[in-house]
């Protein structure tokens, strides 16, 4: 009887379509089970502030999260996530299309949630990314702020087309090889603002992947058996990224 109870979750964790996905308690505590062996109440906690844009309009206490939709930067272009995806310098962290976005820190979970934060518990083996600031938004100094950097790109793409007098269309930011080789003819473009005082446009998409490389900008990649151990002070207040399949529990 539990091996088959055990499939018959397999076959709940592998099928689900949707990225959350609400759960009974009993399915909740069985998943927690079978797939968070790593996890302890006493772990260094992970917490996830869910909005309506997230989940529908009430409150889900047991939920399953499965990376499998791909998300696009929320209130700004997706460059920077399309930039920072592909980059060949990206090594072991995951990809921020594919991860669910977390913190460290509970009032600022809770400053997104829409009743209260949930507790991210990801499932063994899970690998998890720390930024080197409160949110990865500000966490690259080179650049500055990430929406400033969207716009900088954009500003200069429409600078060019009105420097050849072409007619404006917009910068892709859905197809990553459509965006890329428009990036490159930016790149080419002498007349471009620059990302601030300190920091010239970059000459090269190369440049631009080493400006988001996350080994340069302190960046922090561990398992989760490690995190768990951390002191409550250590990364107090830093966003956090996983692509790991997760548990969210409401807390009370």
């Amino acid at each position: 009887m539990k091996k088959y109870k055990y499939f018959l979750l397999e076959n709940l964790i592998d099928n689900v379509e949707s990225h959350i996905t609400e759960l009974t308690k009993e399915d909740f505590n069985d998943m927690k089970s079978y797939c968070c062996k790593d996890f302890d109440e006493l772990d260094k906690p992970i917490y996830k502030g869910l909005n309506y844009r997230d989940i529908p309009k009430s409150v889900k206490n047991y939920l399953y999260f499965n990376p499998i939709t791909k998300r696009k930067s929320a209130n700004t272009k997706n460059y920077f996530t399309l930039l920072f995806d592909n980059s060949p310098y990206l090594g072991e962290f995951p990809k921020r299309s594919e991860s669910i976005i977390c913190t460290s820190d509970y009032e600022q979970a809770e400053s997104y949630a829409v009743h209260k934060p949930h507790r991210v518990i990801p499932f063994d083996g899970a690998k998890i990314a720390i930024c080197p600031k409160s949110d990865i938004w500000i966490s690259f100094p080179d650049v500055g702020w990430i929406d400033n950097f969207n716009d900088i790109i954009s500003k200069n793409y429409h600078r060019m087309l009105d420097k050849n007098n072409i007619v404006h269309n917009e910068l892709n930011d859905n197809d990553f090889n459509i965006f890329i080789e428009q990036l490159k003819k930016i790149c080419e473009f002498n007349g471009n603002e620059p990302f601030s005082r300190f920091k010239p446009f970059p000459k090269s998409v190369d440049e631009f992947f080493k400006l988001l490389s996350p080994y340069t900008n302190n960046f922090e990649l561990m398992p989760y058996n490690k995190y768990k151990l951390l002191s409550k002070e250590k990364y107090s207040k830093r966003e956090i990224f996983t692509d790991s399949k997760c548990l969210l529990k409401l807390i009370e």
